[in-house]
């Protein structure tokens, strides 16, 4: 229950951020809806983190920028497996079994420069993280369920289209519409959270949305 309520927090945060009137930074934009687009992208991570937990990352983080300062809010899902041997008849087999399972809901603040068709950033921030583990008592196995704060952080380094051009649907294949600023990314994440359970992992970003003043 807490964890759902944290998440909803979300909601009136971006709200917020995309609310205000965005303008535009170049003088001689002349279409009125290209320069009043925000700068405003979703992007999808998968990665591998090392620490207190570690194992494949799955997360996805959505990004507003005004001038250079950037806001984020991030969900990442880290999963942490081991294996065991379990003997069927004479023959063992090998399970893969879940120790631990952290969801971490973030708001992060940092610097965003983009230049041309690629871009740098850096954010830290708070986070609410909660974590479910495999504990035991004499020989009950059984889940054990904690909340905690951290502090999340991450550097990321993306490439996007440098101009306005026609999206491009069915993996990028077939040309839609007008010239426009919306567009994919790609690129790499550098991210961890440092709290009771610390981790620091490494991933690819995939990502949708204007990623700059055009």
């Amino acid at each position: 229950m807490v964890e759902m309520n944290f998440k909803y927090l979300f909601v009136p945060i971006f709200y917020f951020f995309i609310s205000e009137p965005i303008f535009s930074q170049d003088g001689n934009q002349t279409n009125t809806t290209e320069k009043n687009t925000p700068i405003l992208f979703a992007e999808m991570i998968i990665g591998w983190a090392g620490g207190s937990a570690s194992g494949p990352t799955i997360g996805t983080t959505i990004n507003y920028q005004k001038e250079r300062d950037l806001f984020s809010v991030r969900y990442i899902n880290q999963i942490d497996f081991s294996f065991d041997i379990v003997p069927i008849g004479f023959v063992p087999f090998p399970v893969l079994s879940e120790e631990l399972r952290l969801n971490e809901f973030s708001a992060l603040y940092g610097r965003r420069n983009y230049k041309e068709g690629r871009s740098f950033s850096y954010s830290a921030g708070i986070s609410f993280n909660h974590a479910s583990y495999r504990a035991s008592e004499g020989n009950i196995d059984f889940k054990q369920n904690e909340t905690f704060f951290g502090f999340p952080f991450e550097l990321n380094l993306k490439w996007f289209k440098a101009k306005r051009k026609r999206f491009r649907a069915y993996y990028g294949i077939i040309p839609i519409g007008k010239p426009t600023s919306f567009g994919r990314s790609v690129g790499f994440k550098f991210y961890g959270n440092f709290g009771k359970l610390t981790y620091i992992g490494f991933g690819i970003n995939y990502g949708f949305g204007w990623h700059k003043r055009y």
